[in-house]
């Protein structure tokens, strides 16, 4: 279920479209950037501080999609979807895509550093996911499958 190539108007609409969706709905979006180093190669990167605006830091969000032009259009190829506590270390959900690989990471009190099975995810679904997690204020690693 790869997210479906896009050509570069549909990309733009999706890219304003996340960012308009991520403002002020989790918390405060510090970070918005589209890195087109190349020709061919675009990376998105978002980090939101939960919950932001001057309030000391509960949780981050940090949301990073990379996309490849083939054929003139866009193609997903590797995402990195991480929800942090704060301080860091003190627990962390991700969804990554990498070297063809999905997984999950899941670190709570019990588990660290843990890799999951895990099925492939879009970006707002990932938000959504982790933005209960804050809203709950609570993490946990049960009902996971290891790798």
């Amino acid at each position: 279920m790869r997210a479906p190539a896009q050509t570069d108007t549909a990309f733009e609409l999706r890219k304003h479209r996340i960012w308009k969706t991520l403002a002020g709905r989790y918390g405060e979006v510090v970070l918005a950037s589209d890195d087109r180093s190349t020709a061919d190669s675009r990376r998105l990167e978002i980090d939101v501080s939960l919950p932001g605006y001057r309030l000391p830091r509960v949780a981050t969000l940090s949301l990073v999609e990379t996309w490849q032009r083939s054929r003139g259009r866009w193609r997903l190829a590797e995402y990195l979807f991480d929800y942090h506590l704060e301080p860091r270390g003190s627990g962390r959900r991700a969804h990554h895509l990498h070297d063809e690989t999905i997984h999950a990471h899941c670190e709570d009190s019990v588990a660290k550093h843990a890799h999951y099975r895990d099925v492939e995810v879009e970006l707002l679904e990932a938000a959504a996911e982790f933005g209960t997690y804050f809203a709950i204020g609570s993490l946990t690693c049960a009902g996971l499958f290891p790798l």
